[in-house]
C-alpha cells in the first residue's frame, strides 16, 4: 500500500493557478508548451495520465494541468515546485521509472556505436513495420508503440532489454506502457528505422466451420511430418503454432490472443524494387514445385547428438536456422518472408494411363485448393448490403485425355 510522510513541520500551500489552467488546456497546448512542436503540423492523437477517451477529442480542455516551460521535465519541475512552493508531493514509481528510462536514452544516441554490440547484431539500421488496418485518423498510435517494443523484443540482441525498459508497477497505466514503449524505440533510433503502416486490409470476420475435433484431428496429423528430415520437421514447426490457435479460437475466439493472431495472417510489403509477404500464411507455402526448400534459411553443416524430430521449437531453430530473428515469431518459431514471386500453386498434377475397352489414352488428374467463391453473408452488419461479402477458398478436380502428339 501507498505510504505517507512529513518531511517539513509548515502546512502545504495552494497552487495559484493561471486562470488558463482553471479552463484547461488542450493535448495540443501541452504538446506546444512543452517541445519544439509546430502548430502547423497535424496531431493525429495523444494521450496523458488521468485524461480519458482515444485520443483524439482534439478540443477537449485538461483542467489544472500546467506544463513545464522551464525545463519540459515534468519530474524535476513538480519536485521544485513542491519544495521552493510549499505543495504535497505524490510520486508514482512510473514517474520515476519513465524520467530514468529518458536519460538513458539520451547516453544510448550519444554513444551508439559503442554500445551496438550491447543492442544488435546488425550494421546500419534494420527496417521494422508496423502494419495495422486503418488510417491516419483511425489508427491506435499507442497501441502500435506497444507492438512496436514487442517486435523490437524479438529482435535486439539482448532478451532482457524490453523487460527491463517496460514498466510493470502495480500504479502503472496503458499511457505508462505507452510512453515507455516510445522511449525504448527513441533509444534504438540509431540502429532501427521504424515504420507505421495503415492499412485497409484486414479480415472483418472469420469462421471456422467443422467441429474443434476436425482441427485437433489436423493438429495431431502434424506429426508424421517429422518423418522425413529437417526440412519437413522445420515445416512442422511453422504449422503447428498455427494449428494450434485455430483449435484454440474454439474455446475463446473473442480474445485479444486470438484476434491478434488473426490481423497477422498476411500483411503485404512493397516499394522499389521488392513485394513480398509476411505473417502465418506463409506456413503453407514453404516448398516450390521442385521442391526446393524456401522457408526460414537452415543451415546444412550442424552435428547434434539429439535427433531434429525430438527437439523443441526452440531448441531446433537454435541449432537449424541461419538466423533466428524475424518480424513474427510464434512459439519460438520464426516466420520468414516470401518474395510474392515465389507463392506456389495449390495444386497437384499426376499423369496416368486410361484403359477404355483396350483402347489407350494418355491422361493427367489435376486436384487442388484452385480459386476462391464469393458469397453473400445476408448481414447488414457485417457490410453495408450484406451481398458479395464473403470469400473461402475452393477446391476441385480434374480429369482430362492429352491431345496426341503428331
Amino acid at each position: 500500500m501507498p505510504v505517507s510522510f512529513s518531511v517539513a513541520e509548515h502546512l502545504a500551500t495552494s497552487v495559484n493557478l493561471r486562470p488558463d489552467i482553471l479552463v484547461g488546456l488542450t493535448g495540443e497546448d501541452v504538446l506546444a508548451a512543452i517541445s519544439e512542436y509546430d502548430r502547423e503540423n497535424q496531431l493525429l492523437q495523444f494521450s496523458l495520465t488521468g485524461v480519458d477517451g482515444n485520443g483524439r477529442d482534439f478540443d477537449a480542455k485538461i483542467k489544472r494541468l500546467i506544463p513545464d516551460t522551464t525545463y519540459s521535465n515534468g519530474l524535476i519541475n513538480t519536485v521544485v515546485a513542491a519544495y521552493n512552493r510549499h505543495h504535497a508531493l505524490i510520486l508514482r514509481p512510473d514517474d520515476v521509472w519513465l524520467s530514468i528510462l529518458c536519460q538513458f536514452n539520451f547516453f544510448v544516441n550519444a554513444n551508439a556505436e559503442l554500445l551496438r554490440s550491447s543492442f544488435v547484431g546488425h550494421e546500419g539500421k534494420r527496417e521494422l513495420v508496423i502494419i495495422n488496418v486503418g488510417n491516419r485518423y483511425t489508427l491506435d498510435f499507442g497501441s502500435m508503440a506497444r507492438q512496436m517494443s514487442d517486435l523490437i523484443d524479438k529482435t535486439v540482441s539482448d532478451p532482457t532489454l524490453r523487460a527491463w525498459a517496460i514498466p510493470k508497477f502495480t500504479t502503472t497505466t496503458t499511457t505508462d506502457t505507452t510512453v515507455a514503449s516510445v522511449m525504448l524505440m527513441a533509444t534504438l533510433k540509431k540502429y532501427f528505422e521504424m515504420r507505421f503502416v495503415g492499412t485497409r486490409c484486414g479480415i472483418p470476420r472469420v469462421r471456422l466451420e467443422g467441429e474443434k475435433a476436425d482441427w485437433v484431428d489436423i493438429l495431431g496429423r502434424l506429426e508424421k511430418l517429422k518423418e522425413y528430415g529437417v526440412e519437413t520437421i522445420a515445416w512442422y514447426h511453422l504449422l503447428r503454432p498455427v494449428i494450434a490457435r485455430f483449435v484454440n479460437a474454439f474455446d475463446a475466439p473473442e480474445s485479444e490472443e486470438n484476434i491478434t493472431f488473426w490481423r497477422k495472417i498476411v500483411h503485404h510489403h512493397h516499394g522499389s524494387g521488392y513485394s513480398y509477404y509476411s505473417g502465418w500464411i506463409n506456413a503453407f507455402t514453404v516448398f516450390t514445385p521442385k521442391g526446393k526448400w524456401q522457408g526460414p534459411a537452415l543451415r546444412a553443416d550442424v552435428v547434434s547428438e539429439e535427433a531434429p524430430e525430438s527437439m523443441s521449437a526452440e531448441s531446433f531453430w537454435a541449432m537449424y536456422a541461419k538466423k533466428t530473428d524475424a518480424d513474427l515469431v510464434y512459439d519460438g518459431t520464426p516466420y520468414h518472408r516470401l518474395d510474392t514471386k515465389k507463392v506456389t500453386p495449390g495444386y497437384a498434377t499426376v499423369d496416368l494411363t486410361l484403359d477404355d475397352n483396350n483402347v489407350l489414352f494418355d491422361c493427367a488428374m489435376v486436384a487442388g485448393v484452385v480459386g476462391t467463391r464469393v458469397s453473400s453473408s445476408g448481414d447488414t452488419t457485417l457490410s453495408e448490403d450484406g451481398k458479395d461479402d464473403t470469400v473461402r477458398p475452393v477446391t476441385g478436380w480434374w480429369m482430362f485425355a492429352k491431345k496426341k502428339q503428331e
